[in-house]
């Protein structure tokens, strides 16, 4: 079994430490792993929903995403669910795998499309507040998307397939 792994703590423009270092992992052709641990001194909020993680595509990279993206401008969406959030207290690690068969989305799933993605990167979405029942029945996905700060572990190039 092959095992590539790839880290990154995020920094923002201004140098300061993002809360959470992830760590990235591939193993063999058909999984990636991702975990995140909250390196703050402070409880930070992660989205907690079954249909996390996803798996997208961007170009020739695939994009293993806990966190919330865009719909597609392409479909006339009736409802739009919004996750709701779990605290991820200082220290805490969470970790999720995704298969690299097939894209799944929030908004439905596909297969590949054809060529090859050359490279997998891990994204997590988090914020500083929670969303809980109340809060989620007021919010819309932009608001979401605005409240999500992304952070991401370096691209783990794939290997060849014949």
């Amino acid at each position: 079994m092959r095992l590539l792994t790839a880290s990154l703590c995020a920094t923002v423009a201004c140098g300061a430490r993002q809360p959470l270092d992830i760590q990235a992992s591939l193993t063999g052709d058909a999984m990636v792993g991702c975990s995140f641990t909250n390196r703050s001194d402070r409880v930070i909020h992660v989205f907690d929903s079954p249909r996390m993680p996803y798996l997208l595509q961007e170009g020739s990279t695939l994009i293993a995403l806990h966190g919330v993206h865009e719909p597609p401008r392409d479909r006339d969406l009736n409802m739009i669910e919004i996750p709701l959030t779990r605290p991820l207290p200082p220290g805490e690690a969470l970790r999720f795998e995704v298969s690299l068969g097939r894209l799944h989305g929030h908004h439905g799933d596909e297969p590949l499309p054809g060529g090859k993605a050359l490279e997998v990167v891990c994204r997590v979405g988090y914020g500083e507040s929670p969303i809980d029942e109340a809060a989620r029945r007021q919010l819309a996905i932009t608001a979401v998307l605005a409240w999500q700060k992304l952070v991401a572990a370096k691209p783990i190039k794939l290997p060849e397939r014949p």
